[in-house]
């Protein structure tokens, strides 16, 4: 499904992100794997801020260089200029990173990080709620200059607001087999659409459904 649902939760969260961004401040969301970290990400549009979307695999040198050219900066990632990308960084006053699956930034890159956040920069970190407990346990300095924001998964209430293709009941069925998983969710109701399509109806009801979970 390409229809972005924003519940109360997901519209607080982005009131929250747009205020610590105006601040120079950063941020934390954690959720469960499938609450939909990513696709929170993407209503990220702060006015007047330039975007750095990174992944959070690779090298220093990479990771920094990245930066940079999501940034409009003319750079090839090198190891011998990781100090100077770092300053140039820090010297950018109008600039939003934000870093998805960030589980998987290896430890000798968060000093860096730190840096950068301490130069009024804010970073938007995503990942699994396992992210909260590495940093309090090895990175407290960088933790202690956080928000956490708790994403949980969509509820079924709103899922059924917010698709009015489906009967009430299948909604309930198709949430209960994704165990609070979106992608599983949106696979299942994508599928649904596909069949309601292809059948002419006009709603997708609980026979559709049992053909796809």
């Amino acid at each position: 499904m390409k229809k972005m649902i924003k519940d109360d939760i997901r519209k607080s969260h982005l009131d929250a992100i747009y205020k610590r961004i105006h601040k120079g401040k950063s941020i934390l969301i954690i959720g469960k794997f499938g609450s939909g970290k990513t696709e929170l990400l993407k209503q990220i549009h702060p006015k007047k801020r330039a975007i750095a979307c990174l992944e959070s695999l690779g090298s220093l040198h990479y990771l920094l260089g990245s930066i940079l050219k999501c940034l409009d900066y003319s750079c090839t990632p090198q190891k011998t200029k990781i100090m100077e990308y770092l300053e140039t960084i820090c010297s950018i006053k109008d600039a939003v990173i934000i870093i998805d699956e960030a589980d998987d930034i290896r430890q000798e890159i968060l000093p860096y990080i730190k840096r950068i956040m301490n130069a009024g920069i804010p970073i938007i970190y995503a990942g699994l709620p396992t992210l909260k407990t590495r940093l309090k346990e090895k990175n407290k300095d960088i933790l202690s200059r956080l928000k956490i924001l708790n994403l949980p998964p969509i509820s079924v209430e709103e899922y059924k607001k917010n698709l009015p293709q489906f009967e009430p009941d299948a909604i309930e069925v198709i949430y209960g087999a994704s165990s609070g998983n979106m992608h599983r969710f949106d696979d299942i109701c994508d599928e649904c659409l596909d069949k309601m399509s292809e059948l002419k109806l006009d709603k997708i009801n609980m026979e559709i459904v049992n053909m796809f979970i």
